[in-house]
């Protein structure tokens, strides 16, 4: 018992020293933090989020060569749940940031970040909280494409856009959690509201397809989100507005190289010659409806009157034959080939 009290604290004493130095660290290079919000939980010290992103980046690495063994996990009702926290997790935050930019009298040109303890202050900056929590929350989607075998959406993309925004939350809730930093936040938000709401539709089971023609334009608005974002920092920028120099110039920076990464994914999926290079590389997860597709089947299968077969203007993509179907495996199957995704 004596040794593992003398490592426990040993192991604390050098987990406070190097918590302090990367503390000294940040401030020297970064600035002053905000003192209200940089003693919450997980803002405190940076070193359990590496803690996260090592875990995160050996999973990524790792998960899919344990999972190569081994048969996809069927977690459909799993998922369900998932996609329900994520919307009302998302809504939450949206509503906290609306409430309290109207109680603050918010100015889209120019909010300066309230540093007061007044109630709608510390609202705002909770709000900002609960939005850096629901970046730990969006980790999940890696777990989850792991445990289903679904390596192929395992993306660069996916990778970078997932790790940054946590990071990206952590750092706004030590600078700037309020002020101009809101409206990216309500932005982003708002779009997981939406896009969760169709993954939710989409892990319901394959009846559910039919309702699932507008993914492409979860893809469309986020690029809209991107654009709003540069477009309000250019904004604030050019009227004054009191914000950290280099978080001005790193947000113009990732949202740029976000920008860039989303449009080469939209051209690539959603481009009529590449549609079905698309698919087979799973840039659209999940190809497979068998309602829809037995439906088709049995349409196209009637003879035509000059006696030749009917062919089906359709096609279904990446269905494997004989393969069951699972209620995990619903979304986008049935594609018009004569009509722009």
């Amino acid at each position: 018992m004596n040794v593992a009290n003398q490592y426990a604290t040993h192991f604390w004493k050098n987990y406070v020293y190097y918590e302090d130095r990367l503390n000294t660290f940040l401030k020297i290079y970064l600035g002053e933090t905000d003192p209200r919000t940089s003693q919450w939980p997980f803002t405190r010290s940076p070193i359990p989020l590496l803690f996260i992103f090592v875990l995160y980046y050996i999973m990524y690495t790792f998960g899919p060569r344990l999972m190569s063994t081994r048969k996809a996990l069927e977690i459909r009702k799993v998922l369900i749940i998932y996609n329900i926290i994520q919307i009302c997790l998302s809504f939450f935050v949206m509503k906290e940031v609306l409430i309290s930019a109207y109680q603050s009298g918010f100015s889209l040109s120019c909010q300066p970040l309230d540093l007061s303890m007044n109630p709608v202050a510390l609202r705002m900056a909770a709000s900002s909280w609960w939005y850096h929590i629901s970046k730990y929350v969006d980790l999940f989607d890696t777990i989850f494409f792991v445990l289903r075998k679904k390596q192929k959406q395992l993306s660069f993309l996916h990778l970078f856009h997932h790790s940054t925004m946590l990071f990206n939350s952590y750092l706004g809730m030590l600078y700037i959690p309020g002020g101009q930093a809101v409206v990216s936040t309500f932005l982003n938000s708002f779009v997981h509201v939406i896009m969760y709401c169709y993954y939710f539709l989409s892990s319901l089971g394959p009846q559910f397809a039919y309702f699932l023609w507008w993914k492409k334009y979860l893809t469309i608005l986020q690029l809209i989100q991107f654009f709003s974002v540069l477009a309000h920092v250019f904004w604030g920028s050019f009227s004054g507005c009191e914000v950290p120099r280099w978080l001005k110039l790193y947000v113009i920076g990732y949202v740029s190289v976000l920008i860039l990464l989303f449009l080469n994914f939209y051209m690539s999926c959603y481009n009529k010659k590449s549609l079905v290079k698309c698919f087979r590389n799973m840039c659209i997860p999940d190809c497979r409806v068998k309602v829809m597709e037995d439906k088709l089947k049995s349409k196209y299968s009637e003879p035509r009157k000059d006696g030749k077969k009917s062919k089906s203007p359709f096609t279904v993509v990446g269905r494997v034959p004989n393969e069951p179907f699972t209620d995990a495996d619903a979304g986008d199957l049935i594609q018009d080939k004569d009509k722009d995704l």
